[in-house]
């Protein structure tokens, strides 16, 4: 059996199934669903040549914003359960963690026992990236607290933009006419105003146009 397949099962069994965790087939990840809400650990493998390497991932997803967002996102339906709100590569956000290499021929050794540490590591971290993203209030300050610079919990600007302003309406932030005038200016400018119609549309269903 790949290591890969070894750590997976291993992290499932040890960690991640003590915590509500099911292996998703279809997201290839972990998932625990609460009302209105799923929590993802994504564990991808991606093998090169002798190598194997594996990423872990985060991501959390609120039906209420996702149900808004696809009204107007153009995602097939099969492929709109599996959006998350928030979420990231964990070696976008934690420097030096999150991403592990290992050789495709590894048997169980201290090289493997050091990889599932590490990754039982960043599930430690998504646990409490999970309870500090509690609520759209948590979210509202993740995405929007400075719309003008990069969110590294939402990296593509296009779903940054809708999903900041999504829960900035629900949750009814107080600056929303400003992060309004942020996001409409990068909208119709951004791939030479591409987006532009698809936002003015999400726009439309929240009533702010």
């Amino acid at each position: 059996m790949p290591p890969t397949d070894d750590l997976l099962e291993a992290v499932s069994d040890a960690d991640l199934s003590a915590h509500g965790f099911k292996r998703n087939a279809a997201q290839r990840a972990y998932t625990r669903k609460s009302a209105g809400r799923l929590d993802r650990f994504g564990i991808r493998r991606v093998a090169r040549s002798e190598f194997v390497t594996f990423e872990t991932s985060v991501g959390v997803r609120f039906d209420e914003v996702e149900t808004i967002f696809h009204r107007v996102s153009g995602f097939a339906p099969a492929q709109q359960k599996a959006t998350s709100t928030i979420g990231a590569e964990i070696h976008a956000v934690l420097p030096g963690r999150g991403s592990y290499t290992l050789p495709q021929s590894a048997t169980p050794s201290s090289n493997v026992a050091d990889a599932m540490a590490d990754v039982r590591h960043d599930f430690q971290w998504a646990l409490a990236f999970y309870r500090q993203q509690g609520s759209l209030e948590d979210v509202d300050k993740l995405v929007n607290s400075d719309p003008a610079s990069p969110c590294p919990y939402r990296p593509v600007e296009w779903l940054r933009v809708s999903t900041g302003t999504i829960v900035a309406t629900l949750v009814r932030n107080p600056a929303l006419s400003q992060l309004l005038a942020v996001y409409s200016a990068k909208m119709k400018t951004m791939a030479r105003g591409f987006y532009w119609d698809r936002y003015a549309a999400l726009l439309g269903e929240l009533a702010l146009q």
